[in-house]
């Protein structure tokens, strides 16, 4: 068989797998488990056999009075309150956050260290992490390697001290800037010096209620992240909250995005399908020819029903994502 041949046969596999994936992952089909990190559930997972397996995604808990292991990796990766508050250091950096939050570790040269902590007394705290999958493609190490420094246990007073941390000095301090910009050897190189810079000096937590939400096409949104949005260390990813009292506009885009429902339930027709949905449920649209039709739905009009999307746009960019606005949501004029 040659190495074309190959290829065609991991195409029908992919397309016999895809046939199989549910659009929504029920919370209460994933299991939680117990390991060296902490109490966490797997929706995406880099050893999954899934039709689309571009991210990483699982949900977490840590107890109170408890930590998460202490762990070093690139960085790169999103942390989404969904019950509780936790204190979580960030090579060193304490940051306290919680429901409603999104804290985000940068993409550091000698990577991150960090680790959550729950100092509140007699509350459990929940939160959503996401990161794109590249443990094929750059391997599980990528280039500051992952290690599992101290496994998840009782907070300690030592846990709580300040520390010195590995964040490393802005790039420009390290590297002097070329003179001129005559190449296009030396533009390239100031242009990475920017976007180092970016990521050791941008801001790593937002704060929900800092927010604003507008009223869209599609309904009411609050945007936490956009490639926009130039104060954040993380520059590709975009994470929206979305409020849905009766129901959403109607579109078609690409699919390959994550919808988790943090309040309420609902459904979402399809390609005229319809498929149910409740708080902690993950929606997956498939990556398909043509893009997927859909619209959302509150089964309990005017009641508490929202989620959180994720998107990392170079994903959309590969397969020429488009939006077409096929209804628009009643309260847009």
């Amino acid at each position: 068989m040659s190495h074309f041949d190959e290829l065609l046969k991991l195409r029908d596999k992919q397309r016999q797998v895809a046939k199989k994936q549910p659009i929504v992952i029920k919370d209460t089909d994933v299991p939680w488990e117990e390991n060296q990190h902490g109490r966490m559930k797997w929706f995406m997972h880099p050893c999954f056999d899934s039709a689309w397996n571009a991210y990483v995604l699982y949900a977490q808990q840590v107890d109170a009075g408890r930590k998460s292991g202490l762990q070093r990796c690139q960085g790169g990766v999103l942390f989404y309150g969904l019950d509780g508050k936790l204190k979580t250091k960030v090579n060193g950096e304490l940051y306290e956050w919680g429901a409603g939050d999104l804290l985000t570790l940068p993409i550091l040269r000698d990577g991150v260290e960090y680790q959550h902590l729950n100092t509140e007394k007699g509350a459990h705290a929940t939160f959503l992490a996401c990161e794109i999958n590249t443990a094929h493609s750059l391997g599980v190490d990528k280039g500051s390697g992952f290690e599992e420094l101290q496994t998840c246990g009782q907070i300690t007073e030592k846990d709580l001290a300040p520390g010195s941390g590995l964040r490393v000095p802005v790039v420009t301090k390290r590297t002097d800037a070329p003179a001129t910009l005559s190449s296009q050897y030396d533009r390239d190189f100031q242009r990475w010096m920017e976007i180092r810079g970016r990521y050791e000096t941008g801001n790593l937590l937002v704060r929900g209620s800092d927010m604003s939400w507008e009223q869209n096409r599609m309904g009411k949104v609050c945007y936490y992240l956009n490639p926009q949005f130039e104060k954040n260390a993380l520059r590709d990813w975009t994470v929206f909250a979305q409020d849905i009292r009766l129901h959403t506009g109607k579109h078609v885009h690409q699919g390959g995005l994550i919808i988790y429902v943090t309040e309420g339930e609902g459904y979402t027709v399809c390609d005229g399908t319809r498929y149910d949905w409740e708080k902690n449920d993950l929606i997956l649209f498939p990556v398909k020819p043509g893009g997927v039709e859909h619209q959302h739905f509150n089964t309990k009009a005017g009641e508490g029903c929202r989620w959180i999307v994720l998107f990392y746009w170079p994903w959309w960019e590969e397969v020429a994502s488009e939006f077409v606005q096929m209804q628009l949501h009643p309260d847009f004029h």
